[in-house]
Formats: structure tokens, C-alpha cells, sequence
């Protein structure tokens, strides 16, 4: 985000960045850098060891501190404000207003049984997004039509800062345990939240939990938040896939460190 201040203090620096393994800068976040005025051409990509005599390092707008869980700065939701603003600016109305977004399309897939979750929210009347496949001008147009949002826990879920107030947010939670980064998150804007225990992460490792594989199904509890009890696939397809996967990734069978 480029002031009149930043920019007489920091205008003649260059701007540099690096990638990891040198990987081309993904077009959405290119698009994302647009909408706060800066200009992707103007950075110089460090793709080489290179020496400065000086380099300046931003300082963090999104932090974890001791005793206090993660926090954000009055900076950081100023640029979320200006992403959310470009958005109602550039508005465009969709035929629905409920969505799912999925990560079931993503090769190296660390989650199973998510097909079943989108079948049951496909029959609530959400529509199924794989983020992936939509530019950050869509996936933005798209958080603004919402007035429910449905996803896993992990980055689709993260987008919520982008929504306009007192969206509804259901979550699901990849295992037995809630994401720091979301329930800070979620405080960015005014949102109304609930979450529902639908995973069954049974070897999740309690040292790495984020590292999955995760788990889910159509619960109980997931009928009941909708009042629909219809019956689902819930015969847990691909679940000996899932335990056989998770046991080979952790390397230990009938480790104390499972749940």
C-alpha cells in the first residue's frame, strides 16, 4: 500500500522480492498487489545471491505473541478495507449467494472424504468453488455475493477477512483442533461464525497437527446445524485409504502420538 509518506521516504529504494525455488510469481497475487497500487513491473525479482549495502525489512502487520495468541495490527486492516472496497467497487451480481469453497482439486491433496461435504452442501443450495481455478478479481467478486460461506479450516477458509459484514461462516475444522490464524481472522470484520466437528483425523499427529492428512464425513452434527437428516453417504469412502496414507507419512504405527 503506497502513501505520499511511504513513497517520500521509500520512493527511490528498490522494491525487491524473492520466490521459493525461484517460482514465477502466481498472476493472482499480481492482481491482488494491483488493488493497493503497487505495480508488479516495478519489483525486481532476486532470483540470485546479490549483496546490498543496506536493506530494509517490513515489519509485521500479523503477529503471534506469548500469552496472546495472534493479533494484527491497525495497518494490516487498512489494507484489507482497501481490498474490500476495490471489490464493492467493481461488484458484479451472481445467481447465487451461497458458496462452497473446496480443496479437493488440488493435486498432493492432504484431505479425504471432502467430496461427501460437497454433496451435502451442494444439496443446501451452495454452489462448489475450487479457488484455484478463479483469478483474485473472481474469487473477491465471489466473497462479496456471499451471504454463507462454507469451507474446511486452512486457506480457502482464510479469505474471510474479504467478505462483507455479518456474512455467515460455517467452518470445519481439518482435525481436533482450531486454527490460530482463523479465529484471529475471523475478528478482521464483523462475522457471524459457527463451527461444526465433521472430520474423523484420527491420525493426526499431535506434534504436527497441520501436516494432516485430514479426514471428513457427513456428521451428525453437520445435520443437525442445516436440520436436515436426510441420509448421506456416510459409509467413510476412502477411509482405509486415509488411515494407510497416514500411517506411511508418520513412519509409526501405534505411536502414543495419535489421537
Amino acid at each position: 500500500m503506497l502513501d505520499n509518506d511511504f513513497l517520500k521516504t521509500f520512493g527511490e529504494c528498490d522494491f525487491v522480492y524473492s520466490t521459493r525455488e525461484n517460482e514465477k510469481m502466481p498472476e493472482s497475487f499480481i492482481q491482488l498487489l494491483s488493488i493497493l497500487g503497487i505495480e508488479f513491473q516495478n519489483l525486481k525479482h532476486i532470483d540470485r545471491t546479490i549483496q546490498y549495502s543496506k536493506i530494509i525489512i517490513p515489519d509485521e502487520s500479523f503477529w503471534v505473541e506469548k500469552d496472546k495468541g495472534y493479533l494484527f495490527c491497525g495497518q494490516y486492516k487498512k489494507c484489507i478495507d482497501i481490498i474490500r472496497d476495490y471489490g464493492i467497487k467493481n461488484y458484479k451480481k451472481l445467481n447465487n449467494n451461497k458458496f462452497y469453497f473446496t480443496c479437493s482439486r488440488l493435486r498432493n491433496n492432504r484431505q479425504f472424504g471432502e467430496e461427501d461435504l460437497e454433496l451435502f452442501f451442494e444439496s443446501q443450495g451452495y454452489t462448489i468453488i475450487a479457488p484455484e481455478e478463479y483469478s483474485f478479481f473472481e474469487q473477491l467478486n465471489i466473497f462479496l455475493n456471499c451471504d454463507s460461506f462454507a469451507s474446511t479450516i486452512g486457506s480457502s477458509s482464510h479469505n474471510c477477512i474479504f467478505m462483507k459484514d455479518n456474512t455467515n461462516l460455517y467452518l470445519i475444522p481439518r482435525a481436533y483442533y482450531l486454527t490460530g490464524y482463523q479465529e484471529t481472522l475471523n475478528q478482521v470484520n464483523k462475522l457471524n461464525v459457527t463451527y461444526i466437528d465433521s472430520s474423523v483425523s484420527i491420525y493426526t499427529n499431535s506434534n504436527a497437527p497441520w501436516n494432516g492428512p485430514f479426514y471428513y464425513y457427513v456428521s451428525r452434527s453437520l445435520k443437525e446445524c442445516f436440520h436436515d437428516y436426510n441420509n448421506y453417504n456416510n459409509e467413510f469412502k476412502d477411509f482405509e485409504k486415509y488411515c494407510i496414507i497416514s500411517l506411511l507419512k508418520n513412519k509409526v504405527i501405534g505411536s502414543s502420538n495419535y489421537y
